[in-house]
């Protein structure tokens, strides 16, 4: 199923569907259009609690 929602208030709209499916022992993969972005969304749910990882190409091959 795909659902598709507004621009406006993406993040904390992800972050809802991060909590509810993390109650249920699943995990969640976000795609990024950029590396900074990748970044800059592992910091801020970092910041909410949200146990969360960022992989681009600039990681190091081994810590990836």
């Amino acid at each position: 199923q795909i659902i598709v929602k507004p621009a406006k208030g993406q993040i904390d709209d992800l972050l809802e569907e991060i909590r509810t499916r993390t109650e249920r022992n699943e995990r969640v993969l976000v795609t990024t259009l950029t590396k900074r972005l990748a970044e800059e969304v592992t910091e801020y749910y970092t910041e909410m609690g949200v146990r969360v990882r960022y992989l681009h190409s600039d990681v190091d091959t081994l810590r990836r």
